[in-house]
């Protein structure tokens, strides 16, 4: 446990030889010396430090966004510091926790079992734990860690989602829709849970959810969904508003089917229907959807992921228009599908080729209006 000394007037702070830092003061011109003593809850996990990172260690076999991690990230945040998580080769990040130490510009430093340091989002050989804050690609086979080339045996197909609704006037107030009507279309099961950090335990109600999302919170990374056993979901919810709307990016994985399950195509052809309901609620400014073999623990190993896979693209009307990309042209040659209500475009990449999405991806590089693109 670390204490704080936070008195009232004048002070200095220091480090004692306990690595407890303590604020000293002398007494005040008037009245009784007074001091008061605070609990600094992310510093219970630091177990390490340097002038520009903070540091944490772990053995546990699945690092998740516990109280004391969120703390400790927040603590981090509030020195200027980045965070760094170092554990061995056994271990394996939660997506919620990948997603906050991302979120933090953290790093994750993994221990090889012959000694080596690896960084354990990239893969890449490291001499020293902080080199872990380099989250650049790895663009050197000599660089990559030997180890990291040890993929774990998948099991499931796993739906990597990424999707932002934008709701206008008094909708705006309303939090977890996205990820309900999400989660009931493609699997028909909601989610079962939510919270700030992990575990995570109770039903997500409407009114829990508006309050997690409403309610200024001193250390949220997120609010957390968790799907049924029978279709493990990891989603988290991150809420922002304007005057006179809200917006509400949902990210995550959801666990889909084993690998070979012949009700695969069926619950990815889903997604068409689900976007639709989503676009009367309010307009999907953008949605991503990607699968990749993982296992239904839903949790990221130090080791090489399989590459995702485009499966579909939601694109907001106002986006296409900043491309020159019209209607017919997307339904012509990309087989897009209008969404209605607040309008919208699905683009169903896993069905149109990697030729036809890389066409696609230049018409949003090129934002020359004089040359549009052609097909």
């Amino acid at each position: 446990m670390t204490l704080i000394w936070q008195p009232s007037s004048g002070q200095s702070r220091f480090q004692g030889a306990t690595g407890r830092e303590v604020t000293h003061t002398g007494r005040p011109a008037h009245g009784p010396h007074q001091v008061h003593l605070t609990e600094d809850l992310g510093a219970a996990l630091t177990d390490s430090a340097t002038p520009f990172s903070v540091h944490t260690e772990t053995r546990q076999a699945l690092v998740h966004l516990s109280g004391a991690r969120s703390q400790f990230l927040a603590m981090a945040e509030r020195q200027h510091r980045r965070p760094i998580v170092i554990s061995d080769g056994l271990s394996a990040l939660s997506e919620p926790m990948r997603q906050a130490l991302v979120a933090y510009r953290g790093g994750w430093a993994v221990r090889g079992s012959d000694g080596t340091l690896r960084n354990g989002l990239t893969g890449r050989r490291m001499e020293h734990e902080t080199e872990a804050l380099n989250l650049a690609p790895v663009d050197s086979v000599d660089d990559m860690a030997v180890n990291h080339l040890r993929p774990t045996p998948a099991t499931h197909t796993l739906l990597q989602v990424n999707l932002t609704l934008r709701r206008r006037g008094l909708e705006a107030r309303r939090v977890g829709q996205t990820a309900h009507l999400l989660l009931q279309a493609v699997l028909d099961a909601g989610p079962v849970a939510c919270g700030l950090t992990e575990p995570v335990l109770g039903c997500p109600t409407p009114k829990e959810l508006a309050y997690f999302a409403g309610t200024r919170q001193a250390h949220r990374t997120g609010v957390i969904l968790v799907g049924p056993a029978q279709a493990p979901a990891a989603l988290t919810i991150m809420h922002s508003s304007g005057p006179g709307y809200s917006d509400e990016n949902l990210t995550g994985l959801i666990a889909l089917a084993p690998l070979g399950d012949p009700s695969l195509p069926d619950k990815l052809a889903r997604l068409s229907s689900a976007m639709t309901e989503l676009s009367y609620v309010g307009e999907v400014l953008f949605g991503l959807f990607q699968t990749q073999s993982g296992t239904p623990a839903l949790a990221t190993p130090p080791s090489l992921q399989h590459a995702p896979t485009p499966v579909a693209m939601v694109l907001a009307v106002g986006t296409m228009k900043g491309t020159r990309l019209d209607g017919d042209r997307a339904a012509r040659v990309f087989g897009a599908q209008p969404l209605g209500g607040h309008g919208g475009w699905l683009f169903p990449l896993d069905r149109t080729g990697p030729a036809t999405g890389l066409a696609l991806a230049k018409t949003f590089v090129t934002r020359d209006r004089r040359c549009p693109g052609r097909f």
